[in-house]
């Protein structure tokens, strides 16, 4: 199988593991990169500007036959899945991995429910105490109201 990565972030310095992806591009024939900054700074020598139906049709071929996996913030996997239905591919082919909490918890399919987003609940963090928080709050938060911090990225916990 063939990989093809397109990696895109806001500024140059946000590129975590850019040697490491780099390398492991240039080692295995079967793996693809095309890089671009969305913000790039004026002495930026790659590709600038955000993921594109251009940008990704002239990248892969058979796209209807290919499976993509979109991973960053909100916005920009709704944008990557609207490039990709424009394209013609199925949302059966998309595996989008979400950054952060859902915006309505409620309406996701392993909801309780006869559970309210408002209805008060008991956190008990071991040899921390206990607190209480919304069922509708992302654990993540109420932690850090509470004062305490965990270790997390892109708010996802």
């Amino acid at each position: 199988h063939t990989m093809h990565i397109i990696y895109s972030n806001s500024f140059e310095e946000d590129v975590i593991f850019a040697k490491e992806i780099r390398s492991c591009a240039k080692q295995n024939h079967n793996i693809k990169l095309t890089e671009l900054i969305s913000r790039p700074s004026e002495s930026y020598q790659g590709i600038g500007g955000r993921v594109t139906e251009e940008l990704v049709s002239s990248s892969l071929s058979n796209l209807s036959s290919k499976m993509f996996y979109i991973c960053g913030p909100t916005p920009f996997n709704e944008s990557c899945v609207e490039i990709l239905k424009n394209l013609g591919v199925k949302e059966r082919r998309m595996l989008v991995e979400l950054n952060g909490p859902p915006k309505k918890p409620e309406t996701q399919a392993h909801w309780p429910e006869d559970t309210s987003i408002e209805k008060e609940v008991t956190i008990t963090v071991q040899g921390k105490g206990s607190f209480v928080a919304k069922s509708g709050e992302p654990l993540l938060n109420s932690l850090e109201r509470y004062g305490l911090s965990t270790e997390n990225a892109c708010r996802s916990g």
